[in-house]
């Protein structure tokens, strides 16, 4: 039904992400781009080519790569505007981007790497069908047969110069061309445009081998190479006709005597004489230049943005105008700053890594009452088509939970908590994670104040604010990939494992095992068992019950320890960050920038900063909620803010008059050296914040004081 009734081709909307369906066969490749409205497909262009020589011993993957190749080279405007999905079930994405692939695909994947291109599996079946359509209804192109034959010649005479030339088929069909001149030409150069005008209408006819016949020594001679050619016109001409020859697969030129062609030399007679023909049997052309001219093409001068900089350059116009009085004592330091403050220059500046905010830390003064939540994936999927690990970490004795998930829901996370945190360590006061759905999400929250738990979130595109339960991410994640090697499928197997690893290691921070900050005592490690360590070896049942006891009366002292050696780290790490920060603040009111990638992917040209925003609340620890400008909605979540690190000021410029009223300038004559006054002079205030400030422009000479202060009264953004 598709195929059957095929839409018109749409017309792409500036930004929006396209689709590509492609489709390879034995000998052709195709695809078709699309615009998406939701379910519905719009095609925009189709594309198909034949695949020739060694393309056709290509593999399917690399047939894949041709044909995306083959549509960016062709609708390349498309692909510098627009995002394009590349939907095929071929792992194009990880062959192109292996280092061990052949020449061919390193150099395709180092051009497609230009465009915003990225792979996902083929889900809907009307745009393939559309690829498929066209590229089985590519055929390839016929090899032309047998051997065709070409006689030509040329005459000159005092009425014209005429070319006759008989094309004769595999098939015998015979191709009669009378061809007029209507330029001078030599007798010899007419018998090379001649043979030259019969290839040329040979390839028109789909010839791929040919055998020309030419009555003329001197051609077949210097074609040849027998002959030697003494004028510079004949070598173009010979020239011409090598190149020519390269796109036939069977070429050979052969004199015959003039009785053999007798016909074509007919022709060429007539031709010098005859302007037009009413003859059916014979086709009449008229060449208006030589086949060895060359075209030019007119150049057009157009104005060049460089023009006014040579010109200062070369005549100094700068000197001459600063010469003629108009000067003020701080002009080359507003210049500068002018330049600086380029919107477009801003828009392009250089991310920021310094810091621009001391350290602030978090600490839990009793255990399990700061509880760190994150979620982990996708992974490879494992048995009951688990493929999300779900993390909590208590912030005091650094003891993890952690439970492999289907799905990712907030009845699954509430869940979790319930289960593995409240009824084993009882409810938390804090829970600290992102901004998911997962977690701020309606039902978590209401279920958050029912058992009385403050949620706290990270800010935004800032993971480091939840970094104890990135870090024991990081951890369980190498515990894994350890144990597992290449059976990554099987990592829920291994998961109690590695926590149970991670409990009894002592952490660099408490220097403690979380185990011991829990339950008191060390674990007994089942390789103890084996290996018969002192604890194993000497067991008493009275004695470890007492020593059982001792050790929780004495838990207390071991948590102070571990309290006292965090802060101690805290503090090192503290230092050794802010003695990098250069500190920048704002205010609310003040306009911003932020960083276009916290929110979505950059590509290489485009700006690494979108704006402007209006600053609309300060937060504590660095970090502002922020107010689209041009829209006028809030930015993210107002709760939490975006970083400073995310942030920087845009700068303006804002032109203020020294003098407090509107005056008319008074003639040159008045001030000493035709300078202006200094009360006059109009000047520009940098500011390192850009506020929403009302300033008033200098008056027109020619214009009243009252009426130029209302007409040139301007906001400055």
């Amino acid at each position: 039904r598709t195929l059957a009734n095929l839409p018109l081709l749409a017309k792409p909307i500036h930004g929006e992400e396209l689709v590509l369906y492609i489709s390879v066969g034995e000998s052709a490749v195709s695809s078709v781009l699309l615009r998406e409205e939701g379910v519905a497909q719009f095609p925009i262009y189709y594309v198909s080519r034949v695949m020739q020589g060694a393309e056709l011993r290509y593999s399917e993957i690399e047939k894949c790569a041709l044909a995306v190749v083959v549509t960016v080279r062709k609708l390349r405007p498309y692909f510098l505007n627009h995002k394009v999905k590349v939907r095929t079930n071929m792992p194009l994405e990880q062959t192109l981007g292996q280092p061990a692939v052949s020449g061919r695909l390193v150099k395709w994947a180092v051009e497609l790497s230009e465009y915003s291109i990225k792979y996902e599996p083929r889900k809907a079946i009307k745009g393939h069908v559309l690829a498929d359509f066209i590229q089985e209804g590519t055929k390839e192109e016929e090899d032309g047969g047998g051997m065709w034959q070409l006689f030509a010649d040329g005459s000159v005479s005092r009425s014209g110069a005429g070319l006759g030339i008989v094309l004769i088929s595999p098939k015998g069909d015979y191709l009669v061309f009378v061809v007029k001149m209507g330029f001078r030409v030599s007798n010899n150069e007419a018998e090379y445009e001649a043979v030259t005008k019969g290839l040329q209408l040979a390839l028109a006819g789909g010839a791929r081998r040919i055998q020309v016949h030419s009555d003329s020594q001197l051609v077949v001679g210097q074609f040849q190479e027998g002959f030697e050619i003494k004028e510079d016109r004949l070598q173009r001409h010979v020239d011409n006709i090598k190149k020519l020859k390269e796109e036939f697969g069977t070429f050979e030129l052969i004199q015959i005597p003039r009785g053999e062609n007798v016909r074509a030399d007919l022709l060429s007679k007539i031709a010098q004489s005859l302007d037009d023909c009413k003859s059916r049997s014979v086709t009449l052309l008229h060449m208006e230049r030589s086949a060895t001219e060359v075209e030019v093409a007119e150049i057009e001068e157009v104005e060049d943005w460089r023009a006014p900089i040579l010109k200062e350059l070369r005549e100094g116009t700068t000197k001459v105008i600063l010469r003629a009085g108009y000067f003020w004592p701080t002009m080359k330091a507003d210049a500068k700053e002018m330049a600086r403050r380029c919107m477009k220059c801003q828009k392009h500046d250089p991310l920021i890594h310094q810091p621009a905010e001391t350290m602030t830390t978090m600490s839990a003064p009793i255990p399990f009452a700061q509880w760190g939540i994150d979620l982990v994936g996708p992974m490879p999927q494992a048995t009951g088509q688990r493929k999300f690990l779900i993390v909590a970490v208590d912030y005091f004795t650094k003891w993890v939970e952690a439970e492999p998930l289907a799905k990712i829901t907030e009845e699954k996370v509430v869940q979790f908590l319930y289960n593995n945190i409240c009824c084993r360590f009882g409810v938390p006061k804090i829970l600290i994670s992102d901004n998911g759905t997962q977690f701020n999400g309606k039902r978590i929250r209401v279920w958050c104040e029912e058992m009385g738990i403050e949620q706290h979130f990270a800010s935004v595109a800032h993971p480091q604010a939840n970094g104890q339960v990135e870090v024991t991410n990081r951890i369980i994640l190498n515990g894994l990939k350890t144990r597992l090697e290449k059976a990554s499928g099987a990592w829920v197997d291994e998961l109690t494992s590695v926590l149970w690893a991670y409990r009894t290691t002592p952490r660099s921070t408490t220097g403690e095992t979380p185990f011991s900050l829990v339950y008191g005592m060390e674990a007994l490690l089942p390789v103890e068992l084996e290996l018969q360590s002192q604890q194993s070896s000497t067991y008493d049942q009275e004695q470890n019950e007492e020593l059982m006891l001792t050790a929780l009366d004495t838990i207390e002292e071991l948590r102070e320890q571990a309290s006292t050696r965090v802060e101690a780290y805290k503090q090192r790490m503290r230092a050794a960050h802010d003695r990098k920060v250069k500190i920048r603040r704002f205010q609310v009111g003040d306009l911003v920038w932020k960083r276009v990638d916290v929110l979505k992917h950059v590509g290489k040209l485009e700006p690494n900063w979108e704006g402007p925003y209006l600053v609309k609340k300060v937060h504590a620890g660095g970090a502002y909620s922020l107010k689209d400008f041009i829209r006028n909605r809030c930015l993210g979540n107002p709760l939490e803010g975006f970083l400073v690190q995310l942030i920087e000021p845009l700068y303006t410029y804002i032109f203020q008059l020294s003098s407090p009223a509107h005056r008319r300038r008074p003639p040159p004559s008045t001030t000493a050296g035709n300078r202006p006054a200094p009360s006059e002079v109009v000047r520009a205030q940098p500011h390192a914040t850009a506020r929403i400030t009302r300033s008033r422009t200098l008056p027109r000479p020619d214009a009243s004081p009252s009426s130029d202060a209302h007409k040139h009264r301007t906001k400055a953004r």
